[in-house]
């Protein structure tokens, strides 16, 4: 059960997911007196960034180090370990220990504090720069987590950070599985390093971005919109010159694809509410990114972990009903019906009803030995597209 990481955070990552939204929807009022946060939709935002992706992106990043550590991945006991401190985490967020910030902050920010000192570690000794980034990225997460339960409002910076490791890392992990599908003519050649170039001005929009809120220059609509929209642009261009029939006829390249969709679309959003309140709230445009894109990117990844092997891999019927439902959820949310609350509600059964289908996939998948490699097909592992 513990013999790779990802075997167990990712049903955990699953859980959160259910319990992050029912949780607001039916015991909002107990979190909003119990938690140490200031209310119980500060609650459900930071379980969904702080416990739900935490939890994902810990699965992910533990499992992988098997590419780049020269340890390898934890051992079961560590694994344990982990799980446990994830789940200290959860309880201290909803309050069971209390109010006070000297036993809620190190209880509450524990997990992702022990994850980035456990990757920068490995890193150190790994000389990698991959593990080195993936430990800077929990650190932040870390410091966010710490800011939170400390009443610092970061909620759009929370989510600020996923979304942008899902344009980086996430762009190039799509960019290398789309390009061992593609026929690779001199056409798509020259549309890959169109859309590597693409990706050098995507990581710069999301730095100018970040800099413009540090600086204060958020107070300013429009100069903090233009990073946000370059952003937006240089995402959906890339996500264009990377399309061919291969990606279509292939259900989990489809997803990736599909879930990076949403990357942009709550970009233009999330620029579009600073310059326009009055038309889009911040809100929405935060579950654009969300629900649709960083949700639907964990669902897909995750999706890979257990898909036939083959030649390639092939996504169970589970899989794919789950993640359709899981994007439908995000277009309910987002785009909502003519009663606000009719939309939330269909929303929330259609997102509870993707993650249990998730539930029960990976929790299944335990009654099985790990598949290696374990998020792309034996026949593909080495042939990652390079300039």
């Amino acid at each position: 059960m513990l013999s790779s990481p990802h075997r167990v955070l990712f049903p955990v990552a699953g859980l959160a997911a259910i319990l992050g939204v029912f949780g607001l929807l039916f015991a909002g009022g107990q979190f909003a007196r119990w938690s140490p946060l200031w209310g119980h939709g500060a609650w459900h935002a930071n379980e969904m960034v702080f416990g739900f992706f935490a939890a994902a992106f810990a699965a992910y990043s533990l499992t992988a180090m098997r590419s780049w550590s020269v340890t390898g991945v934890p051992s079961t006991r560590g694994v344990a370990f982990m799980v446990g401190l994830w789940g200290v985490a959860r309880l201290a967020v909803a309050g069971v220990f209390g109010q006070n910030p000297l036993i809620t902050v190190p209880l509450g920010s524990g997990f992702l504090v022990v994850l980035s000192m456990f990757l920068g570690q490995t890193a150190i000794r790994s000389c990698s720069g991959k593990g080195g980034f993936q430990a800077s990225i929990a650190l932040i997460l870390a410091g966010l987590q710490i800011a939170t339960l400390n009443g610092v409002a970061v909620l759009t910076a929370s989510v600020f950070v996923p979304a942008a490791l899902l344009s980086v890392i996430g762009g190039r992990m799509i960019e290398a599985f789309t390009w061992n599908r593609a026929h690779k003519t001199a056409r798509h050649v020259r549309k890959f390093r169109w859309a590597r170039v693409l990706g050098i001005v995507s990581a710069w929009a999301i730095v100018a971005a970040a800099l413009s809120r540090i600086l204060g220059l958020a107070n300013s609509s429009q100069l903090h919109a233009a990073p946000v929209l370059l952003w937006a642009v240089a995402d959906v261009t890339r996500l264009a010159l990377w399309q061919s029939g291969e990606v279509w006829r292939d259900g989990l390249l489809t997803m990736l694809h599909m879930s990076f969709a949403w990357l942009p679309i709550g970009l233009v959003l999330l620029a579009a509410a600073g310059i326009y309140p009055t038309l889009i709230s911040e809100g929405e445009a935060l579950h654009a990114l969300t629900v649709g894109a960083i949700s639907g990117s964990v669902y897909a990844v995750a999706a890979r972990a257990v898909a036939v092997r083959s030649d390639r891999l092939v996504p169970g019927g589970v899989d794919l009903l789950g993640f359709w439902l899981l994007w439908l959820a995000a277009v309910v949310r987002v785009f909502g019906t003519e009663e606000p609350a009719v939309g939330i509600c269909l929303a929330a059964v259609l997102w509870g009803t993707a993650w249990a289908l998730f539930l029960v996939r990976h929790s299944s998948a335990l009654l099985h030995p790990p598949p290696r490699p374990v998020f792309s097909g034996r026949g593909s592992e080495q042939s990652g597209f390079s300039i």
